[in-house]
């Protein structure tokens, strides 16, 4: 068997428009360690958006991918959580058929 630890690198993902998500997989280790059973939906969001492109604050300047702004968007635009989520799950399909080939 070899390991392609490739097929765990970063992936800009576009959303509605000009809008991009730069997102990384969350570890498997993390969701089932023990110690870290209370991680929650939200954290898992948070951990996984790495950048944005082109989101911006009512003031139309540039918004800046942090913690308490990945919440923001996780709580209030449900249109983008289930992107998110939806985005993760395709780059693990494709991770699985990768490594079979």
């Amino acid at each position: 068997m070899k390991i392609n630890r490739s097929l765990n690198k970063e992936k800009w993902c576009k959303f509605e428009g000009k809008v991009e998500f730069l997102l990384k997989k969350y570890p498997w280790s993390e969701l089932t360690s023990v110690e870290k059973i209370g991680k929650t939906m939200a954290d898992q969001f948070c951990y996984c958006i790495v950048d944005w492109k082109n989101i911006n604050d009512e003031d139309d300047k540039p918004l800046v991918c942090n913690e308490e702004n990945k919440l923001y968007l996780y709580d209030y635009y449900e249109d983008v959580r289930n992107f998110i989520f939806e985005e993760l799950r395709k780059l693990d399909i494709k991770e699985i058929i990768e490594r079979k080939n």
